[in-house]
């Protein structure tokens, strides 16, 4: 999870426009992420603005907050104070519904770690127990004799029928 402590707003400014954006990362990190999603031809709000050549970045505030909905309330402030900004409002993309998605998966981490737990608790000792795995191994082999004798000999026709058609050709 990312540190929200040491959150920053920031401010690209190009071709006339500026985008509002929020990180929890240095600066110049989000920016070179910016121009990679450009490069990658993935969709970028600031693309507008960063297809100046002259682009500027600056920082307009460090802020400490607990959450990243905190934080885009932080970055709506600005966006909504200065003109010409992003063509999409921080409001409009999907936050709070990501951190709904994280605490669920969390959730449900948690469970899957807990069945996990008392699935390999009740396991422990079978597996632990070399005999019974060697015991279920050849009661396995005797019920299934035929089937795995059938299936060895279908392989061994069929490696037998490539390996003469091989021949046929290479002569």
């Amino acid at each position: 999870m990312p540190n929200f402590s040491n959150s920053i707003i920031y401010k690209i400014n190009g071709n006339g426009l500026c985008y509002i954006g929020s990180t929890t990362e240095p600066i110049k990190k989000r920016l070179r992420r910016h121009l990679q999603y450009i490069k990658d031809r993935r969709y970028c709000s600031s693309s507008k603005v960063l297809s100046d050549p002259n682009h500027t970045i600056e920082l307009i505030e460090k802020v400490q907050c607990e959450n990243n909905s905190e934080l885009t309330d932080r970055e709506y402030y600005w966006y909504s104070n200065i003109p010409n900004c992003n063509d999409v409002s921080p409001k409009q993309q999907p936050y709070n519904q990501y951190e709904k998605y994280i605490k669920n998966n969390e959730v449900q981490r948690q469970k899957y770690l807990e069945r996990t737990r008392k699935y390999r608790a009740a396991k422990k000792d079978d597996w632990a127990n070399k005999e019974h795995l060697a015991e279920y191994n050849r009661q396995y082999r005797e019920a299934n004799r035929e089937k795995n004798n059938e299936t060895k000999r279908k392989w061994r026709e069929a490696k037998k029928a490539e390996h003469s058609s091989h021949a046929r050709l290479g002569a």
